[in-house]
């Protein structure tokens, strides 16, 4: 009787153990939460919030990321790469979340890996988004106004720094045209908000000495894909095993670096555990000094 009473109380235990593995795999995949992070910045006049996306990777949330975005009444909705997938799927997802977002507020769209693929494969690209509703930043930027606050927004999907297959070289030996296009970018009184898909692009080398850029915001990492436990995010890239910079605010010499966890995991071989899709808020505040 107590043999039979141990293996009943294992398989329950197994059995709960799978019914509770699944549903932190469908809400990983599916249970969006929006987390809130602010900086102040004496360039900034009246406070404002923006929403940031990435690695959306063509899924569909059914809605209910579009209501997610809405109830965070933004005054900017940035896409910052991997919002489609490398052989074009997910195109139509995203280009009817940018003609529904763009009535509630200006959308820039700027490149990640996927999208630098997808060209290949949909060369016009570039338009269909525009034909939607937002603005693509890539290697180039945009002065807006948003109320009283001037903004200027960048996108730069390439290294910010020279890269070989010896290491990370310094800022300086990038490619010209990327360093001409950071020193134009950074020459305005106005706040400086870069979209930069892969944080490697700004963490590595000397670039965060370089160039006083107010945000750089990020995506790529998927908040590490897998979340440890009291640990944090699992997988980094170029940064490998249990990376600093995975997500959150951090500062950096004279960047503040933003990195949203994103949306999806795309076509990984493996899924993201503990690590809920993301709609993440920038408020910036305004105030006497940056934080």
């Amino acid at each position: 009787m107590k043999k039979k009473t141990v293996l009943k109380a294992i398989l329950i235990l197994l059995c709960a153990a799978v019914i509770l593995a699944a549903a932190e795999l469908w809400a990983s995949a599916n249970m969006l939460v929006s987390r809130r992070y602010e900086t102040v910045s004496a360039k900034i006049t009246e406070d404002m919030d923006i929403v940031i996306l990435s690695d959306l990777h063509g899924y569909d949330f059914r809605g209910a990321l579009e209501k997610k975005i809405r109830s965070a009444e933004p005054d900017l909705i940035l896409m910052d790469g991997d919002m489609v997938n490398s052989d074009g799927s997910g195109l139509d997802i995203v280009c009817d979340l940018i003609r529904e977002l763009q009535a509630a507020a200006p959308v820039f769209y700027s490149w990640g890996n996927h999208e630098v693929s997808c060209l290949k494969v949909i060369p016009d690209l570039k338009e269909r988004m525009e034909s939607a509703g937002c603005t693509v930043v890539e290697k180039n930027y945009a002065d807006i106004s948003a109320g009283n606050n001037t903004l200027r927004i960048g996108g730069l999907y390439e290294y910010a720094f020279g890269h070989n297959s010896g290491g990370y070289n310094k800022a300086g030996s990038a490619p010209d045209d990327v360093r001409l296009f950071l020193e134009d970018f950074t020459d305005t009184e106005r706040y400086t908000l870069m979209l930069a898909h892969r944080p490697d692009s700004f963490i590595f080398g000397d670039v965060s000495e370089t160039y006083a850029i107010d945000m750089v915001v990020c995506g790529h990492l998927h908040g590490g894909q897998i979340v440890v436990p009291f640990k944090g995010g699992l997988v980094g890239g170029d940064q490998g095993w249990f990376p600093e910079y995975v997500h959150g605010l951090y500062e950096k010499d004279l960047l503040h670096i933003l990195i949203t966890s994103g949306l999806s995991a795309g076509k990984r071989k493996y899924p993201r555990i503990f690590n809920r899709p993301e709609v993440m808020i920038l408020h910036l505040k305004a105030g006497t000094g940056e934080e």
